[in-house]
């Protein structure tokens, strides 16, 4: 971002001086104390183009002013403005000879704040950005025929001539091209789980319990069992054929 490459030297000038733990020292043409013109004319010149990047701000809220309905904008716009007007004034009184407005220099912290909104609005497009994908994506899935009931019969149509009372028939697993498992066998057995026959393998979901009851070995997972039961969890085990 164009705000952000003159924002950190920006950044650096106004504030290194107050670092004595920084690495670089600023150079001494921009010293504060011997040079308090050029360090000054040094941050309004880095601050320009970060004016112009965030110009929006100031367009779109002074324009919401004007019409009485401030947003965001208008307060960024009016808080910049501020720091910036104040900044050229305290230029003017070094430009006159009175050294100590050095002090009174606040470009950075228009140029820092104008940044970081920018660089918020930035992560906050990409982000639009990424969830309209997904919801294209989404949309994407939605079926473009249906199969409507009529008379016991089963007739394709397309999904705009669907209508309230249509009995649809929904098999959502050949849009994806799955195959149907067979279900053999289905119970289910209250406080442990359930039992399952599919294609001729035996399958069980459920506690400890049921497992106990059929008589399937939990050595292997004896001790992660122990653990989970004293976290307060209930673990879940799945059983084919007899093995774990």
């Amino acid at each position: 971002m164009v705000s952000a490459f003159f924002a950190l030297p920006l950044l650096y000038f106004a504030m290194g001086s107050m670092l004595s733990w920084l690495r670089f020292s600023i150079p001494s043409f921009v010293n504060p104390m011997q040079y308090p013109l050029n360090y000054a004319l040094l941050q309004l010149v880095l601050t320009v183009p970060i004016i112009i990047a965030g110009y929006r701000f100031y367009t779109v809220g002074y324009k919401a002013i004007i019409n009485r309905s401030p947003n965001m904008d208008s307060l960024i716009a009016m808080g910049t403005s501020a720091a910036i007007l104040y900044s050229l004034f305290s230029v003017y009184q070094i430009t006159i000879g009175n050294f100590g407005a050095v002090q009174g220099l606040y470009f950075e912290t228009a140029g820092v704040i104008i940044t970081l909104i920018l660089l918020g609005k930035y992560l906050e497009s990409v982000t639009k950005g990424k969830t309209s994908e997904a919801i294209k994506k989404l949309m994407g899935l939605a079926p473009k025929t249906a199969i409507v009931i009529r008379d016991g019969k089963e007739f394709e149509v397309p999904i705009d001539e669907v209508e309230i009372g249509h009995i649809i028939l929904v098999k959502p697993a050949e849009k994806d091209n799955l195959d149907f498992l067979k279900v053999d066998h289905f119970e289910a057995i209250p406080g442990h789980g359930i039992e399952v026959e599919i294609n001729g393998i035996r399958i069980l979901l459920g506690n400890r319990k049921l497992m106990e009851v059929q008589n399937i070995s939990m050595t292997e997972l004896e001790a992660q069992s122990d653990k989970l039961a004293s976290e307060g969890k209930t673990p879940m085990y799945v059983a084919m054929d007899q093995k774990m």
